[in-house]
């Protein structure tokens, strides 16, 4: 019989790889501040004031998404201490234009939502566009029940935090393109707000004083 050979164990021992040390992620850089950020903020405003004040002469009015949602500017996106700084200089500057139907005002209810308490009170111009087409299916309200929404709506309006002398309505384009009564009734409805907006305002102006 053949002899059996035994294994080296001092050659096992040197074949035997060490383990091997984990490497270790590198450290990421540490933040780095915007160079515009560490200008004087009397400097940055008059930065922000040429990127967010229109160049033309004309108003451009701002429209919110049908969900009430408003696209802002990119530069209100870039991180906290420019939003801050910047959120109500753009507000103050922008005029929204939004639809109204004051049977159903969810989305507008949204919309004040979205904007704020401490953006609708410098708001620089909102504009209700009343767009109830009776003619399109949209309901006729007698003038008692009329006054008595518009009334509701200055309400919400005020506790929600808009600065009432920057409220305006206008008349949408009738749906049905005929006008008739339901052209009468949306100057009704614009001509009801603007009197009772007056006297809101009035009482307001009186509770401050």
């Amino acid at each position: 019989m053949g002899s059996i050979q035994q294994p080296d164990m001092n050659n096992m021992t040197k074949t035997t790889s060490s383990p091997t040390t984990p490497t270790q992620s590198p450290t990421p850089p540490p933040p780095q501040t915007s160079p515009l950020l560490t200008l004087p903020p009397e400097l940055r405003n008059k930065i922000y004031s040429l990127a967010l004040t229109p160049t033309t002469t004309t108003t451009t009015k701002t429209v919110p998404a049908p969900t009430g949602q408003l696209q802002r500017p990119a530069l209100l996106k870039t991180n906290t201490q420019l939003r801050a700084e910047t959120t109500q200089m753009y507000f103050a500057s922008t005029c929204i234009q939004i639809p109204l139907n004051p049977s159903n005002l969810s989305n507008f209810q949204h919309f004040l939502q979205n904007l704020g308490r401490a953006n609708l009170a410098v708001l620089g111009g909102l504009e209700l566009v009343y767009t109830n087409c009776i003619q399109a299916g949209g309901g006729y309200t007698h003038p008692s029940t009329r006054q008595q929404g518009v009334l509701g709506l200055l309400v919400m309006l005020a506790e929600a935090g808009v600065r009432m002398d920057a409220v305006e309505v206008s008349t949408a384009k009738c749906k049905c393109r005929e006008g008739g009564r339901c052209k009468s009734s949306a100057r009704a409805y614009g001509w009801d707000f603007g009197r009772l907006v007056g006297g809101f305002r009035s009482t307001l102006e009186g509770e401050r004083g």
